[in-house]
């Protein structure tokens, strides 16, 4: 509840969701994700707190040429975020 964790809460606010809009709020789900840090560093994408992306299968096309060189882009699910924080309770 934003009552019992209220040290939690105003660190975090709604920023992975309302919950019911009064007294309750969301934190981030990490289920089948990695967190990932939030800004930007050289040469890597800038994250943003709360956001969320990746998957966890991609289909190569079946019209590729052989001998040819192909890129591909590869992230697993994450969620981005900037601290965890225990509150005791």
């Amino acid at each position: 509840s934003r009552t019992t964790y209220s040290a939690l809460f105003s660190a975090i606010s709604t920023t992975y969701g309302t919950g019911n809009g009064s007294s309750t709020f969301n934190i981030p789900d990490m289920m089948g994700r990695v967190p990932v840090g939030t800004g930007a560093g050289s040469g890597l994408t800038s994250r943003t707190i709360g956001a969320t992306g990746g998957t966890e299968n991609t289909a190569a096309g079946s019209n590729l040429s052989s001998g040819s060189n192909y890129s591909y882009a590869i992230m697993q699910p994450f969620s981005v975020v900037s601290f965890f924080i225990a509150t005791g309770k």
